[in-house]
């Protein structure tokens, strides 16, 4: 319909939206069915119909070919390509759910353990690295920075409160 109007295009978006959804998908060698259209910020297609508000196409592609998604739950892919929209890639988790299976496939990797420095820039080596009781690492000049600033407030602290006579008996 490229010569059509506006209205007409929206009613055939109406009369048949999944035909119009299907038409941004290109099959790829991979089995994915990769979105051509819009992409969000974080790389997810997206696709606005009508007067609804814009919606990832994976959601729509599991909705169109499953029906409903449940309140709370998330539409994730077997094949981590954040473009796909083959229903065959899709599958209904919670949040804990993607996060296990990003973690299982090794997409989550502790970021801090790539850092050399802290972020004042002293080494996360030798003397000056410690392990926190969580597991993390700690940087011994950044903490006895803050243990001498935090020491030199309670002291002044004290001083102001012992000349007002807030202090009590010195």
């Amino acid at each position: 319909m490229p010569n059509a109007t506006r209205a007409e295009r929206e009613s055939a978006i109406k009369a048949d939206p999944d035909r119009r959804f299907w038409q941004f998908a290109t099959r790829m060698p991979s089995g994915c069915w990769e979105w051509q259209g819009g992409l969000s910020a974080t790389g997810y297609g997206v696709l606005s119909l009508g007067s609804r508000a814009a919606m990832r196409a994976h959601r729509m592609a599991y909705e169109i070919a499953h029906g409903p998604i449940p309140t709370g739950l998330f539409v994730c892919h077997r094949c981590d390509n954040r473009r796909c929209v083959n229903p065959e890639h899709l599958w209904l988790g919670t949040n804990s759910d993607n996060t296990r299976d990003a973690s299982e496939k090794g997409r989550i990797a502790n970021q801090c353990m790539y850092q050399t420095h802290c972020k004042h820039g002293h080494p996360f080596a030798g003397e000056n690295l410690y392990i926190t009781g969580d597991g993390t690492r700690g940087c011994r000049e950044c903490r006895r920075r803050l243990t001498r600033e935090g020491c030199r407030r309670y002291r002044e602290k004290k001083r102001a409160q012992c000349r007002t006579g807030a202090g009590g008996v010195r």
